[in-house]
């Protein structure tokens, strides 16, 4: 079973950050965090976001675990709360259930044969630049 507790300003960033580049993604929660990558239809643009498990309120993974979600979908979810609330998150059979305060949504997940992990290519570079969440603060 999946058990999440996050920040919803947190979530909503990441959500929106996905959704500039394409419109489900794949989730893959272990013991160390979440991992996400996503690559538009034309693959021009990548995302490969890791989220360490301290990021987190709370983080209950039993085993690893896949997520495919609409990211639209999460998005309207997200609208309901305030950006200085927290939103637990559990998985139930096929469903995403989301406690926002008093408010409790489900969102159907998707098939996740249907949503593909992009690779990360081999690419070498003499630069690189790595900018933290916290630089933007």
């Amino acid at each position: 079973m999946t058990a999440l507790n996050i920040s919803v300003k947190n979530l909503r960033e990441l959500a929106d950050l996905l959704n500039t580049v394409v419109g489900e993604a794949k989730f893959k929660f272990d013991k160390a965090g979440m991992l996400v990558r996503v690559v538009d239809p034309a693959h021009v643009a990548m995302i490969n976001a890791e989220v360490p498990r301290e990021a987190f309120v709370e983080y209950q993974i039993d085993s690893d675990e896949e997520i495919a979600v609409d990211l639209e979908k999460l998005k309207n979810v997200l609208k309901l709360a305030g950006s200085s609330d927290n939103v637990f998150v559990r998985k139930t059979n096929d469903k995403l259930k989301f406690e926002l305060g008093t408010v409790t949504k489900s969102i159907t997940l998707l098939d996740n044969n249907i949503v593909t992990v992009p690779k990360i290519p081999q690419i070498s570079s003499e630069s690189f630049l790595v900018i933290t969440r916290g630089d933007f603060e």
